[in-house]
């Protein structure tokens, strides 16, 4: 281990776990709890109560299991549980497992056990040191304890003379520690696949194989950027990890709210929308679906969008082909360009196009998106719209529930009306939003700072393409996930 990695555990002492170190053992493991990973799924009370519990006390008496502790509080904050055991210890802890779950439960548990017999009888292993869990808490993890703790087990299993260490890797931030200390895969369990034989129904409701897992796209520039300015994870296993702690944090949160998507692209928006702090992007999370219940005017119409098209149509809210001079994506906003505007709409336009851009490139998660709010068509019809209620929860969407790093909001070709309404949204801004805005009026200059002339159109100074329909009719399509081909 090199000096830089050793300086990460200064503070850290790896220690035998024992008896005395039972409540915070219990205590970690129902705080690190993943309802996502599979057999999880079909845990409940009198498992947890009267197997799981005591299960956790008989591991921690054989004084094979290693925790390490913070030495300047003695928190245990990570551990390897472990289980020395042979074929009759397996069968008596299924028969009590059998006997205490549910029926589709102890079916999936008689796979795992399969599997472990066939392991037994094709090495004609007599014992071996069962891995049973290992968790790191949050404020720990990415140092390399994980992999410190799994690669402990192969002394252990040498002092209690097992001829292997066994571990089920469920999870794909366990498997990628296995891979990088050399295990070998004896076998593979299709956990999507596994079927109740009597239903023919699927166990397993959250399932995700490696290949369904998150893969990094990001260029090398916008890699390092996130890392530098968002705390994202070089590593995808850590990455992963981070992803799966925001999923399962929402999921077993009391809100009464479900998740529209849990796959991890969905998930990482959040997690970079708030540099990867785990208590901020897991409450603008719970925002986003709490605004998707609430904020119903919007929302219908953003799961309809083709219901939006005569305002896109109108050219009332488009993407620019090019980007801002930081790598921000552009998008232009002309409220009051349709006749009879309602407000709502636009605003259901504005999260239709950010969700597209969300999605269609991953570095706008990162680079962020630059606005222009073209305020040559607003009219006192669009303007008697907008009071402090529709402010305010404007504003409450853009800053606390969308998932997107908006860099600047600029205003251009504002009238004498502007002030008045700016009265009104200005005390909803927080801050940050504030120092973002810039009013411009109809000298570009200062636009030009932020947004290259040469992909603006000559309504704000620039060379670049017009607004003209076929740059409009481009992302209606785009938007409405229209094929344009001919």
């Amino acid at each position: 281990m090199s000096s830089n990695s050793m300086k990460k555990f200064d503070n850290l002492e790896f220690r035998q776990l024992t008896v005395e170190d039972f409540d915070q053992v219990l205590d970690l493991d129902r705080s690190s709890f993943a309802s996502s990973e599979p057999l999880n799924q079909m845990l409940h009370a009198p498992y947890i109560v009267e197997i799981h519990t005591p299960r956790l006390m008989a591991f921690l008496k054989q004084s094979a299991s290693v925790g390490v502790f913070d030495k300047v509080t003695n928190h245990l904050v990570g551990f390897v549980l472990n289980s020395v055991e042979g074929p009759l210890d397996w069968e008596k802890k299924y028969a009590l497992m059998h006997k205490m779950g549910r029926l589709d439960f102890t079916r999936a548990l008689s796979m795992v056990k399969t599997e472990k017999r066939n392991l037994l009888n094709h090495f004609q292993f007599k014992k071996i040191l069962d891995i049973v869990k290992f968790t790191i808490c949050p404020g720990y993890r990415r140092l390399g304890l994980g992999t410190q703790l799994i690669s402990r087990c192969s002394e252990i299993a040498l002092k209690f003379e097992c001829d292997a260490v066994c571990v089920l890797a469920s999870s794909y931030f366990t498997q990628s520690i296995c891979e990088k200390l050399n295990y070998n895969t004896f076998s593979e369990v299709d956990y999507a696949e596994y079927v109740e034989p009597e239903t023919g129904l699927k166990l397993f409701t959250v399932v995700m194989s490696n290949s369904d897992r998150y893969e990094c796209t990001l260029s090398a520039e916008a890699l390092a950027k996130a890392v530098d300015e968002l705390n994202e994870p070089e590593d995808n296993a850590s990455r992963l990890l981070m992803i799966d702690q925001l999923r399962d944090a929402f999921i077993n949160q009391d809100s009464g709210l479900e998740l529209i998507r849990s796959d991890d692209a969905f998930i990482l928006r959040f997690l970079r929308a708030r540099k990867f702090d785990q208590e901020r992007a897991l409450k603008m999370l719970t925002n986003y679906h709490k605004q998707r219940v609430e904020f119903t005017e919007v929302f219908k119409k953003v799961d309809d969008p083709a219901s939006l098209r005569p305002l896109f149509e109108s050219g009332s809210f488009m993407a620019l082909r090019g980007k801002a001079l930081n790598g921000s994506s552009v998008l232009i906003g002309r409220p009051g360009k349709m006749k009879k505007t309602v407000f709502y709409d636009f605003i259901a336009c504005v999260v239709v196009s950010m969700e597209k851009l969300l999605e269609d490139d991953e570095e706008v998660q990162v680079h962020g998106v630059t606005v222009i709010e073209d305020l040559f068509y607003s009219g006192l019809d669009l303007v008697k719209q907008i009071g402090p209620f529709l402010a305010r929860r404007f504003l409450g969407l853009l800053q606390d529930a969308m998932p997107v790093r908006i860099k600047s909001v600029n205003i251009v070709n504002e009238s004498k009306i502007f002030d008045a309404v700016f009265a009104i949204v200005r005390p909803f801004m927080k801050e940050k939003m504030k120092r973002r805005f810039e009013v411009h009026g109809s000298v570009f200059d200062s636009l030009h700072k932020k947004i290259d002339p040469s992909i603006l159109p000559h309504d704000f100074g620039g060379t670049g393409s017009e607004l003209d329909e076929k740059m409009i009719e481009e992302w209606t399509s785009s938007v409405l996930e229209e094929d344009t081909a001919l």
